[in-house]
Formats: C-alpha cells, structure tokens, sequence
C-alpha cells in the first residue's frame, strides 16, 4: 500500500496535478519541474538515524552567483522558542537545470529583508494548541498520515486556524494582532473558515505581533546560508527515486521513515538552529499574486499581500519544508508544494510562527 501510495504522490507532482482536484487527500504534492522523470521506486530500509553529524560548513552548489549580495552571517541565535533572522538578502531560487526544478517560481534572484525576524525554532504544536484554550480535538491520522501523533506533535490546522493562532498568541503576549478576522466563523480546529483577511498593519513587517512566514522567510530560514537542495549538500542518489539520502535523513522525517508525522524536534536543527523545516509537517505559509517575475530582485516579498474574494470557497494556499510523505526531491529547499484548500485539515499540515523585530 506504501509503494502505491508513493508511486502516484510521484505521479501526481511529475504530471502537476492541480489542488483542486485532490479535495479528498491532504498529501502535499510538489511543484516539480520541466526536468522531472517518472521512475520511482520505495524503499523498505531503514538504517538507523546519526545521533550527531558534522555537518561541516554550508555545502556550496555551483550555478549561482551572488547578485550582488553579501548575506549576513548564520548564526543559531535562539531564545524562548525562536530563533533569529537576521535583515539582509539572499539568493532565492534554484540554477537552471537543477534535479526537478519547478518550471515555475524557483528562477535565481535576489531577496532583501529589510527587517530582522524572530521565527519558530519548532513546528506548533497540539500541546501548544491546547495551552492557548482551543478546546478542539484535532486530527491524528488520516489516510495518508497513518501513524497517531499526539502532544508535542505538529498541531493539523488549516491555514485559516493558523491564523487564529496566530493573533491568540500576540493577545496572549499583549502583543498586537497582525490580522482582522472579523470576518471569520466557526471554531477553531473543527469549522473556521474566513470570508475575508486584511492585515492589522499596512505591510506584513511592521507588525510586531505573530504571523505565518511568507514563502521567501520560510526558503530564507531553510536554507541557512546554503545552496543546496537539502541540510547536508547535494543529491547522492537518483533524484527522482525514493531512497535514503544521507544529506537528508539526520535532519528530516520524509516517506523513507513511513507516512506517519513525528513529534517535533527530534532530528537535527539546520543552521539557524530550526527543527523539522525540512520534512515532517507540511506548513503555511503567505504567498500572493505576485507584481514582478520570481527572476526580479525582490524587497520584502509579500509584505503587502491582499486576499481578494469569497476566501471560504475560493483560497487556495501554497506551503513549504516538503512532509513526511514526500520523497528527498520534495523537500528541496526551494520546493513550492503546489496549493489546497486553505480550511485543509490534516496531522500533515503544519505551521511555524513568526514575528517581525521591532
């Protein structure tokens, strides 16, 4: 059941398998490239996990350039939970003729924050959920997550609840709230749902309150200072394949481990001192209709995101980190899972607050 399962996850990310069409199934599928291959295969093996790795220093990938920028250096600076992001730019994207390369939204540029961040070291999680007063009792398995997580798991909200979450937590801090829900109904963690969103802020960064990253925080706080598709360097195996990649594996849950979500914080933290950003939990993230190509240098991207229309029915919404259903090609730094439903609920889906320093 698991190489079938796998087999047409692959399938469905090779042949860009709309959101639309997969109300019925909460698996992330990937926005793979014009370069994807359709072989595939499972792997059954599953060799112990390293306690502790040398990571070395950030694995360089050829291809890339330095559009001029000269990042900030990366340094773990956690305190409380989160971990910093420092103000300064990056280069986003993945060179042409990268292994499963999105034909779209992966192009090289250059990302400038203007802002330093302070960003969840952890997934949210059910415990946390639970300490804020949510008395909902969210899912722990379903068809395609098969293993029950429960406490210090990811919480299995929808991008509507996470945004619930998001302003209790800036309430619960007498921090401000960075978003009207005004316009919401239902319970959070069983119904919620939105017919409209607006920030509390004219641009998303001058909040000082708890919001979900946008998609270039998120590859930014992945990534780490690297360029590589994973924590540890480059493919050592067939991309397309499922198989243990040892660049991967110490630092992520994916479909080598089985399709079940794990408790938050088990494997290594990347860079900046983030656990489970690759893998595990799919999670949420802001990502709007977009003003310039993805190959035009950006300035705080998204910070001005607007959500237009009957949102219950008609958002759809990306996320990003790849899942634990995913083989190694789905949880690239630079993979954009390809959007659902935004009142999707699942113990797959997941989410990492945070907040603008200010």
């Amino acid at each position: 059941m698991r190489t079938k399962t796998a087999i047409s996850l692959l399938a469905c990310a090779l042949l860009g398998c709309r959101g639309d069409r997969i109300p019925a199934s909460t698996a992330p599928v990937v926005d793979a490239g014009p370069d994807a291959h359709p072989a595939a295969s499972a792997l059954d093996a599953s060799p112990p996990v390293p306690s502790v790795v040398d990571a070395g220093p950030p694995p360089v990938i050829e291809g890339y350039g330095d559009f001029g920028c000269a990042p900030a250096p990366v340094v773990p600076t956690c305190a409380g939970g989160y971990c910093r992001l420092p103000a300064g730019c990056f280069v986003m994207g993945a060179p042409a003729g990268s292994p499963l390369r999105a034909a779209y939204g992966e192009d090289l540029h250059k990302v400038t924050f203007s802002h330093a961040a302070w960003i969840g070291q952890k997934e949210f999680t059910r415990s946390e959920f639970a300490a804020l007063g949510f008395g909902a009792t969210l899912p722990t398995t379903d068809r395609n997550f098969v293993t029950p997580c429960e406490g210090e798991c990811p919480a299995g909200v929808s991008f509507f609840d996470a945004l619930a979450i998001a302003n209790a937590l800036s309430a619960k801090e007498t921090r401000p709230l960075c978003y009207d829900l005004s316009a919401c109904h239902g319970t959070v963690g069983v119904d919620y749902t939105c017919e409209q969103i607006t920030f509390a802020t004219s641009t998303q960064s001058e909040c000082a309150g708890y919001r979900l990253p946008t998609r270039a925080e998120f590859e930014f706080a992945m990534r780490a200072g690297q360029n590589a598709p994973f924590p540890g360097g480059d493919y050592t195996g067939d991309p397309t394949a499922f198989y243990d990649e040892p660049n991967l594996r110490p630092w992520a849950w994916y479909a080598i481990d089985g399709n079940g979500i794990h408790p938050v914080g088990q494997k290594l933290a990347n860079g900046f001192g983030l656990y489970d950003i690759f893998g595990n939990a799919f999670e949420w993230v802001v990502e709007g209709r977009r003003s310039v190509p993805y190959f035009r240098e950006e300035i705080d991207p998204e910070d001005t995101t607007t959500f237009a229309g009957t949102l219950a029915a008609s958002l759809f919404v990306v996320s990003r980190g790849g899942a634990a259903t995913l083989p190694p090609y789905g949880l690239r730094s630079t993979a954009r899972l390809l959007p659902i439903p935004a009142s999707t609920r699942s113990p797959g889906a997941g989410f990492r607050l945070i907040r603008s320093e200010r």
